[in-house]
Order: structure tokens, then C-alpha cells, then sequence
């Protein structure tokens, strides 16, 4: 091979290596990377260009250079599942799913979705990446390169492909006998005279009354919501927003500036007047996209109860490039250790209250999260049959929330917790409501926002142990790695931590209870 084929002078004399790149798909003609070599000297150049030329056969060899479009590695999943996805339905075909196995397939959905929303830990233990690595053959070059895309794509996938599993369960519960059969055609029929205002009042009772949202959430959606009264005024009737308006608002969604109502330039404008205004930042395509996913939300449910035909909004939302989600991390042992002193000995003094030192305690030993712990009940204090345990729920009379149904759990109170004198505290605190009196509560950050500025803030920063990606959530991370090493069967790692799970009742857990408390007790988290 002649290199000097990869060398071409510039008109001052240095030097340039030339590398032709793999054609892709896309393209129409072949691009050539040129790099300066910063040499006048032919031989120097000639060295330069030799090892230069032995990596690029290396990577053009392997694949690794012209590397896998995410296109091409979403084709991949989707293949994959597919072929998943056939077996089962054949599954079921031959011979049904027992309930244990649809309790099992919900419960992959709901792993899954915490997957997705970041909880990473149990969703990639259900991932069959050997099968999957099989299936695309890919290279270890490949593979490694495209890991976290990979992964995130699966989860997805195979989500869904659970989902489509059970569909077809539930599809085969019934028959369907066409539309000859409806002579009446009330099912099409829609009610055309609600407002977009009243419709908008009952969505809200309805989402209230369930307990849908909460906190943060709440805020955010009503805040989304109250941009389609703006725009399309609360006397519009429901039924007469088609799809055309739909897509005209979501292009003045697009235009709405950042921090619309309190800047001087544009808070007393109003929507469509704000977009108008040149100059300003616009509003960041996540809260874009979260207010296209609450106004489609908001429609879905309209088509849902009658109020309208077709749901708007769908499928609306806008990509972008996806950065890397820096996920928390477990903490070490040595700094587990070091925490435990701390909050047992105080022997820095940063431990000036018993709220503090409690709440981190239980964060610690449950992997609670950080509201759960705060808004604790003295009558969430329980024993039973000689087991203590924390009954974390949204029951009592301080606005205490949790964040889904399976949130609702009773974790038994690690021995560390019972030997470092928790009971002795908990009786100590027998007048009141709450557990941490301390702590008030806020309609953004329900009770947690003081102990979470305490730990993140002040605790772990004195104590050397504070990243960006070690904060109280982290101790949930914790508890979920430890599970894992100690090879906890799922479905007690999902009673210990309160992901979602279907069957699990409270019978179950109490019948479960004295293995839950042995399995807690023998984590090691040091």
C-alpha cells in the first residue's frame, strides 16, 4: 500500500493526512477527512501517515468508525421484540397465560416504566442483552459504544412488547362482531355542546377527585392546561378544535417566550401577543413537550367520555438531540460508613437535630423517598407480631402523598435503625401528629424540602462525600444495588422500595413480612 496516497501537501508545504469515511446510506458521494500532520518533512509525514493509516484499517475493520445511526439500532430492537413478541402470542394461543404469569407480565410493564422515568437497576435485570447481542450481531466495539442507547431503546421495547402480549390476553376475552350489527350509532356519538371550559372543570374535579397529580405535577399541568384556555378561549366548544388547530397552537406553544408572565416585556400581553415579541428566549423544548403531552392527556380523556371524536395532540411532540441523563448513584460503603457515624456519634457536630438525624437514618436503612420519610405519621409507626415496621401511605390528615399506588407499602425497621435507638426516639415524639414536627409543608416539595436542603447541602458537603449525582435520592439507588447483590426475589425488592407491582396486597405482605425483615437485616451497606 502506497501512504503517500494518504498524503497531500498544502500550498504552504505542510503536510496533510487524507482518510476516506464509509459511504453511508444517506449519502451520495464519499467524504475524506484531512487532518494537518504540522510537518514540512516528507519522512516525518510518511511515519505520521503510516500509523495513522494501521488505526484507521483497525476501526474501518471493526465497524467502529463509521459506527450504528440510531435508526439502525432501534430497527435492531424492534426486530428483536418482535420475534419475542410472536413467541408469546403463540404462548397464548397454545395454552393461555395463568394469573401468576399476567401478574408477571404487569409487573415487567411497571419495572419498565421506572426504567424509563430513570430507576434503571431492576428494569436492566429483565433485559435479555445476550439474546439481543445475538440476534444484531454486533461487534464488542459496537456493543460498547452504543450501550446506553441501546438499553434505554430495550427497556422501551420490551415494555411494550409486554403490553402487546397482554392486549392480545384481553382481546381474546371477547368477540367482536363488526359494525353491521350497530343500528343505532350512539357509540360514535359525541356531546357538541360542551365548552372547552367546562370540559376543562370536569377533567380537573376528575383528576383531583383521583388523586391523579400532586405537588409539582399538579402545578405544571394546570399551568399547561390553562394555555389552551388562552388560546382557543373557554366558550369554544370541544367538539369543533380539529386537528388543524391543534397544530396551529402547537406552533404558537413554540413561539411562547421563557418566563412569559414575569418579564416587564411581555407579562401583561397576552399569549399570542407574547409570541410576537422579538428577541427573548423561547421556552425549552422539555416544557414544550410537557405541555403537548398534558394538552394530548387532556384530549384523550375528552375522546374517552364522550366529549369528542378524535384525540388531538397525539404523536406532537417535538425531538431533539438527547443528552446523556446523568442518573444518581449508590453511595459507597466507606461513605455509608462514614454517614452512620456521623448520624450516630456526631462526632464533627453536624448533627444538631433529631429530625435530621432520624430522617437520614430511615432514608439510610428503607430507601424511602425523600417526602416519604418527611411526612412520616407517628401512627405510621407499627408493630406487629413483634415487627416493627414504617407503614408508608398518603392516609392522614397532613396532606401526605405518595407517588403512585404502589407506593403505599410497610417496610420492617432495619435492626441497625432498632440498635442505634429509634424506638426509644419514636416514643419520645408520643404527643402530636407527625413524626418530624420540623418539617412544614410546601405545595412543591410536600414536606421533604428541609431535610433534603440539610443532606444535600450541608451534611454531605462537610462530610466530603457530595457529587451532583450523590443526593438523599441516592440512598434509594443504594438500597436497590444491595438488593440486587443479594439477589432479592423482585417481588420483595418491589415491596422494600414501592415499585409498582400487581397483585401485592397488604395479606401478602404480612404474610411475607417476618422474610422481608430477615432480608433487609442481612444488606450489607458496608
Amino acid at each position: 500500500m502506497k501512504f503517500d496516497a494518504y498524503l497531500s501537501p498544502s500550498r504552504h508545504g505542510i503536510f496533510y493526512f487524507r482518510w476516506p469515511l464509509p459511504i453511508s446510506d444517506d449519502q451520495s458521494k464519499r467524504i475524506t477527512l484531512r487532518v494537518s500532520l504540522r510537518t514540512r518533512c516528507p519522512e516525518h509525514a510518511g511515519r505520521l501517515a503510516r500509523q495513522l493509516t494501521v488505526s484507521g484499517e483497525k476501526l474501518r475493520e471493526s465497524g467502529a468508525l463509521a459506527g450504528l445511526r440510531q435508526h439502525e439500532m432501534r430497527e435492531m430492537v424492534r426486530k428483536f421484540f418482535q420475534s419475542v413478541l410472536e413467541k408469546n402470542v403463540d404462548r397464548v394461543n397454545e395454552r393461555g397465560l395463568t394469573p401468576m404469569q399476567i401478574t408477571a407480565f404487569q409487573n415487567g410493564i411497571d419495572i419498565h416504566d421506572e426504567g424509563v422515568d430513570g430507576d434503571t437497576e431492576l428494569s436492566d435485570q429483565m433485559i435479555n442483552v445476550v439474546g439481543f447481542r445475538n440476534s444484531a450481531d454486533l461487534t464488542d466495539d459496537q456493543w460498547a459504544d452504543n450501550e446506553a442507547f441501546l438499553l434505554r431503546e430495550m427497556r422501551k421495547a420490551d415494555r411494550d412488547h409486554l403490553r402487546a402480549v397482554l392486549a392480545h390476553v384481553k382481546a381474546l376475552d371477547s368477540y367482536q362482531f363488526g359494525s353491521e350489527v350497530q343500528t343505532t350509532g350512539h357509540a360514535s356519538a359525541v356531546n357538541n355542546s360542551t365548552t372547552l371550559g367546562d370540559a376543562f372543570q370536569d377533567y380537573l374535579a376528575e383528576q383531583e377527585r383521583a388523586k391523579t397529580w400532586r405537588g409539582k405535577t399538579a402545578e405544571k399541568n394546570g399551568r399547561a392546561l390553562d394555555h389552551l384556555i388562552e388560546i382557543f378561549g373557554a366558550d369554544r366548544v370541544l367538539a369543533s378544535i380539529s386537528q388543524k388547530d391543534a397544530q396551529e397552537a402547537k406552533k404558537l406553544m413554540m413561539e411562547l417566550p421563557s418566563r412569559r408572565k414575569t418579564l416587564p416585556a411581555t407579562r401583561d400581553l397576552s399569549l399570542r401577543d407574547a409570541t410576537k415579541v422579538d428577541g427573548l428566549n423561547k421556552i425549552s423544548v422539555e416544557t414544550l413537550n410537557w405541555y403537548l403531552q398534558a394538552f394530548a392527556a387532556f384530549f384523550g380523556w375528552a375522546k374517552k367520555n364522550g366529549y369528542i371524536n378524535e384525540k388531538l395532540f397525539e404523536g406532537m411532540k417535538v425531538g431533539r438531540a438527547k443528552a446523556t441523563k446523568e442518573e444518581r448513584l449508590p453511595f459507597t460503603p466507606d461513605a455509608m460508613n462514614l454517614m452512620f457515624k456521623e448520624l450516630t456519634e456526631n462526632p464533627s457536630g453536624l448533627v444538631k437535630s433529631d429530625s435530621h438525624k432520624w430522617g437520614t437514618l430511615i432514608g439510610m436503612f428503607t430507601g424511602a423517598r425523600l417526602n416519604e420519610v418527611a411526612q412520616l405519621l407517628i401512627d405510621d409507626i407499627k408493630e406487629e407480631d413483634g415487627i416493627w415496621y414504617f407503614d408508608i401511605s398518603d392516609e392522614g390528615e397532613n396532606q401526605k402523598e405518595v407517588k403512585n399506588k404502589a407506593s403505599k407499602r410497610k417496610v420492617p425497621v432495619h435492626s441497625a435503625l432498632l440498635d442505634a435507638g429509634f424506638l426509644a426516639f419514636f416514643r419520645s415524639r408520643q404527643s402530636g401528629s407527625q413524626l418530624f414536627p420540623d418539617y412544614r409543608y410546601t405545595k412543591s416539595n410536600g414536606y421533604g424540602r428541609n431535610l433534603g436542603r440539610w443532606f444535600n447541602e450541608s451534611f454531605t458537603p462537610k462530610l466530603g462525600i457530595k457529587t451532583p449525582r450523590h443526593v438523599f435520592h441516592s440512598f434509594r439507588h443504594t438500597m436497590i444495588t444491595r438488593l440486587i447483590q443479594a439477589e432479592a426475589p423482585p417481588e420483595k425488592a418491589k415491596c422494600i422500595v414501592g415499585h409498582e407491582q400487581a397483585g401485592v396486597t397488604f395479606q401478602v405482605y404480612m404474610r411475607e413480612r417476618d422474610r422481608m425483615a430477615h432480608l433487609l437485616t442481612r444488606l450489607s451497606f458496608s
